[in-house]
């Protein structure tokens, strides 16, 4: 009896170190949230650049679905992003910062293009045939702060040990204030000219729309940096 028991353990205990090992084999790699947040921030650059060529292209909205459909394309790829960091933050036991945290960057990074989506569509949408020359001005600033807010995702990943997170931070900063002078310079004009005759009021309707889309994704920009410096001095 002794002998079986022992050789039943035996048994037992290679098996089971086998089932270890297989286990550890077919173990996930670990999820990268910090990765994912940088390729949203990426995407985000992706969009304002299409917003660009759209712009410099532009010859009516009849011919856009081309454009429109690329545009959501790139913001289908950034839901897709978000849906990936809340699975795994349904299943993971421990995350590299609080849960919520996580939540709240990978939202404000969806904004930022939801908001240059959300501007390809109202030229469609409210039959633009010819831009305003701020038009594209607004434009290539957002591409610049997309692109510091790129720096900003990518020192993040490392914050405790970042010496450019802050700068990073700052810059997105500076590009907003342009963009809300700009905002502001732009809409004043613009009533200017309805008031002198010089605009139509249905013009005036569209173009302040247009361009308050424009300021909302600087601003979205500028709430993903200052999330991502408070988050950092949290967690330091």
């Amino acid at each position: 009896m002794q002998g079986r028991y022992e050789s039943a353990m035996r048994c037992f205990r290679e098996k089971g170190s086998l089932m270890g090992f297989k286990d550890k084999k077919k173990k996930k790699q670990k999820f990268d949230y910090f990765d994912v947040l940088c390729k949203q921030a990426e995407l985000a650059s992706q969009e304002a650049a299409l917003l660009i060529d759209i712009m410099e292209n532009f010859d009516g909205s009849a011919n856009m679905e081309k454009d429109i459909a690329r545009a959501h394309e790139i913001e289908h790829q950034g839901d897709a992003l978000c849906h990936e960091i809340y699975n795994n933050l349904a299943t993971e036991f421990i995350t590299p910062i609080d849960r919520e945290d996580l939540v709240a960057l990978a939202h404000a990074l969806d904004d930022v293009l939801d908001y240059c989506d959300g501007t390809v569509q109202c030229l469609y949408m409210f039959d633009v045939q010819k831009l305003h020359p701020e038009a594209l001005t607004f434009a290539r600033l957002l591409l610049k702060g997309t692109e510091r807010l790129e720096s900003t995702m990518k020192e993040f990943k490392h914050f405790k040990n970042s010496k450019d997170l802050r700068t990073c931070i700052i810059e997105v900063g500076q590009v907003e204030d342009e963009a809300d002078q700009l905002y502001f310079d732009v809409t004043r004009s613009m009533h200017i000219a309805a008031h002198n005759g010089e605009m139509d009021f249905q013009e005036l309707y569209v173009w302040s729309k247009v361009f308050k889309r424009l300021e909302d994704m600087a601003d979205a920009c500028e709430r993903v940096a200052d999330t991502a410096g408070t988050l950092a001095i949290k967690n330091v």
